[in-house]
């Protein structure tokens, strides 16, 4: 009988030891939340585009990588950050809008290509 009592116990302090760690824990690790209007971004990459008169070939090779570069600049922009990204028109609230700081960073790969 006290052999039951104390694996009782023991378990009762496991789960209660537990409980406060993953509670401190996820309390610890509060996420922020930011957005980005990726169409935006394609929107205007493509109106740049049209402008040139590169064959039509040209231009989707261009937008494949221009999205690669833009998908790769919000991940690095979120592991940097630590925050979480959702795309604007996805959020009815008023978080921090990335976009232009995404506009940038995919400017500085492009110099940093050519």
């Amino acid at each position: 009988m006290r052999k039951g009592l104390i694996t009782h116990m023991a378990t009762a302090l496991f789960s209660i030891t537990l409980s406060v760690t993953l509670t401190l824990f996820v309390l610890s690790k509060q996420v922020s939340i930011v957005t980005v209007d990726p169409k935006r971004l394609i929107n205007d990459y493509q109106q740049e585009l049209a402008k040139t008169s590169k064959p039509i070939e040209w231009q989707a090779d261009r937008l494949v990588r221009f999205t690669q570069v833009m998908e790769q600049s919000i991940s690095d922009y979120a592991q940097e950050h630590s925050v979480t990204v959702l795309v604007s028109p996805a959020v009815a609230s008023h978080e921090l809008d990335i976009t232009s700081d995404i506009r940038g960073r995919i400017i500085q790969d492009y110099r940093e290509g050519q």
